[in-house]
């Protein structure tokens, strides 16, 4: 008997991280939430539809639990601030994001190194464990998936503490005392997507750590607004709203930009023969590249665009550098540095962003605008 050529095979479930409260898929949160639940089981659950700046003019708080779960958490610097101020009053705010804001993480005195952007994005046995003696969990938790490679690289920090390690021994969970209060900044949240918490007996997890919380506190509140219009929000930002965000890039822009109009001034009392304009020649790669990318544009398909910049970039690093780079390695960025004379961090930051393009299923515009400005200038760099 010869089988239908139109029959289908099995249907992969939806593995798109979003931690919604009610969001039964794998990656959603509405287990968390449930354990959540009856863990403060005298307590009505709260939910916050809003940024942190709004939420925060609205609270009186000396003593309450504020818990965010999202992929990745962008946040402005009054929203930082707003944190920041409602930790120092005494309250708790446990924060896990794959990528948590510079801006936060300066706060804190800490800086992240979202590391699984370079490991090898092959489902495997992974795991993660707590501090022993500071909770009563013995035992590392593990399922079936990415590995947990995120973690937290401490700087200035002050008064902190490690709570917990991924499965290479690194710290990925901390907790911060500022004020009278803490934060808790967690860099793995698939630990509390449905799809871990379920598997064995890994509901201990966050059982654990709730144990670290307050025992009975004012308020409990779950954020329902980060996870779902972070990207929504910073696609209407303009670009010197997100130069400005980050204070790094913000001391440079108004550096460079006192510089040009001291520039202008001084330049404006002098005279001085015309130079004749020499047109560099031009990067054919650079501009076959964007032909094919403006073959899509119309179409709006910005993944697309996304997966033809990155190839052409890589076959023109191929053919300049003689190095294969779809796969690099950390070795591989540093060689590329040292042949290009574009430092490490712009090199890697580069790399970081192709990667997350090329794994993720849709490329918003402001990640598209990021990938090739970062592409041009580097470019621009060592030519």
């Amino acid at each position: 008997m010869v089988a239908g050529c139109g029959k289908k095979g099995p249907v992969l479930p939806d593995l798109s991280e979003k931690y919604s409260a009610s969001n039964k898929k794998p990656f959603g949160a509405y287990t968390a939430h449930k354990l959540l639940e009856n863990f403060f089981d005298n307590k009505f659950i709260q939910p916050k539809n809003q940024s942190f700046t709004q939420t925060y003019t609205e609270l009186n708080d000396s003593s309450s639990l504020y818990i965010s779960i999202s992929n990745k958490l962008y946040l402005t610097s009054e929203e930082v601030n707003a944190f920041m101020e409602f930790v120092s009053s005494g309250n708790t705010v446990f924060i896990s994001a794959s990528f948590i804001d510079t801006s936060l993480l300066a706060a804190a005195g800490f800086d992240q190194s979202d590391k699984d952007l370079f490991a090898d994005l092959t489902y495997k046995s992974t795991q993660l464990r707590l501090v022993k003696g500071l909770t009563n969990a013995s035992d590392s938790f593990g399922y079936f998936y990415y590995p947990f490679a995120n973690y937290f690289m401490h700087t200035n920090a002050e008064n902190y503490r490690i709570v917990g390690y991924n499965e290479f021994g690194q710290p990925n969970c901390i907790v911060v005392f500022r004020g009278r209060g803490r934060l808790y900044l967690h860099c793995d949240p698939r630990a509390f997507s449905n799809y871990f918490l379920l598997t064995a007996n890994n509901y201990s997890y966050m059982q654990q750590l709730m144990q670290l919380m307050p025992a009975d506190p004012e308020h409990v509140y779950w954020d329902d607004y980060y996870h779902r219009y972070n990207y929504r929000k910073r696609k209407s930002d303009s670009a010197l709203t997100a130069i400005l965000r980050y204070p790094a890039l913000a001391n440079a822009f108004w550096i460079s930009l006192a510089l040009f109009l001291i520039y202008i001034l001084l330049n404006g009392k002098r005279r001085q023969r015309i130079v004749p304009v020499i047109i560099p020649v031009e990067n054919t790669s650079i501009a076959f590249a964007e032909a094919i990318a403006g073959l899509y544009r119309n179409e709006k398909n910005n993944k697309t665009i996304a997966d033809k910049m990155i190839a052409y970039f890589n076959e023109y690093i191929r053919s300049k550098y003689f190095l294969n780079m779809h796969n690099a390695s950390h070795e591989q960025l540093i060689t590329l540095s040292r042949k290009s004379g574009v430092s490490h961090s712009d090199t890697e930051s580069l790399y970081r962003a192709m990667q997350h393009a090329a794994t993720s299923e849709i490329v918003e515009d402001y990640e598209l605008v990021s990938l090739h400005q970062q592409i041009q200038q580097f470019h621009k760099t060592n030519n």
